[in-house]
């Protein structure tokens, strides 16, 4: 699958699940993808063909306000370095890097666990697992579990919630796994194991071909472990200070000179 279309599916997971709160829109700008909520962040989506000061200078064309956040998705074997210094130029520092992992799903027998998983069905379980994580994660509409949208998944012990996650499907053959949380007193003990196995189990189900996930340094031997693999490296790039007022001065200034250009063409 090429990078941009890989971009498009994390783009198009993050709206489905952010919409659940607060609201937000994911919108197609050229060869970049504009995030943003109520919250009055703007995050912008790129792969490694797009440079920094095309990002930028589109985030100044729409008349971006507020927060700007860059995540450019690189191939493994791209040139950070040099990418890191153009957006030092643009008055951006490297945040964090995340890689992008996949696995090609295939029927496999059922592994045994003596954890508990369940998809959860209904509106007081979802509760109850949004209660454990402190955040809503599923909305009446995501029920009950479909094909495509976001499917909720738990696992319980001693009568409590103690792991949960995400699958997001927003097209058929490719699963975006995300959210993925075990308590810490039942960490490396099998839980999220347990749970990968059941979220391949039903994705198969769902008809997917794939699953996807954004996996920090620490954790990429965990999935390398469950037969994902890095297709991609996520590079998050936030403003440094002064940098978001620079943008700002700049953006009003564009936008006062298409306001005059108008005017005077009325005349």
């Amino acid at each position: 699958m090429e990078l941009d279309s890989l971009v498009q599916i994390v783009g198009r997971s993050l709206e489905q699940l952010q919409s659940m709160t607060p609201p937000a829109s994911f919108e197609e700008l050229g060869s970049l993808w504009w995030f943003r909520n109520s919250t009055s962040q703007n995050v912008l989506l790129a792969n490694q063909e797009v440079l920094p000061t095309q990002i930028i200078s589109a985030a100044r064309d729409v008349g971006i306000v507020g927060r700007i956040v860059i995540h450019q998705f690189l191939l493994p074997d791209a040139d950070e370095v040099n990418l890191i210094q153009h957006y030092e130029i643009q008055g951006f520092r490297l945040h964090s890097r995340q890689y992008l992992m996949r696995h090609i799903l295939e029927p496999s027998p059922n592994q045994a666990s003596s954890w508990s998983i369940m998809r959860v069905e209904d509106m007081r379980q979802v509760k109850r697992v949004s209660s454990a994580a402190k955040q809503k994660l599923l909305t009446a509409q995501h029920l009950p579990p479909t094909q495509l949208g976001v499917r909720l998944y738990a696992a319980q012990a001693l009568d409590q919630v103690i792991a949960w996650g995400r699958i997001t499907q927003v097209q058929r053959e490719s699963a975006w796994v995300s959210d993925l949380f075990t308590k810490p007193g039942f960490r490396k003990r099998g839980v999220m194991t347990a749970m990968m196995h059941k979220y391949h189990r039903d994705a198969l189900a769902f008809e997917a071909r794939e699953m996807l996930l954004l996996s920090s340094v620490s954790n990429v031997d965990f999935h390398f472990n469950n037969h994902y693999k890095t297709v991609a490296v996520k590079l998050r790039f936030v403003p440094k200070p002064g940098a978001l007022e620079r943008l700002k001065d700049s953006t009003q200034a564009i936008m006062k000179q298409v306001l005059r250009r108008a005017s005077l063409k009325n005349k």
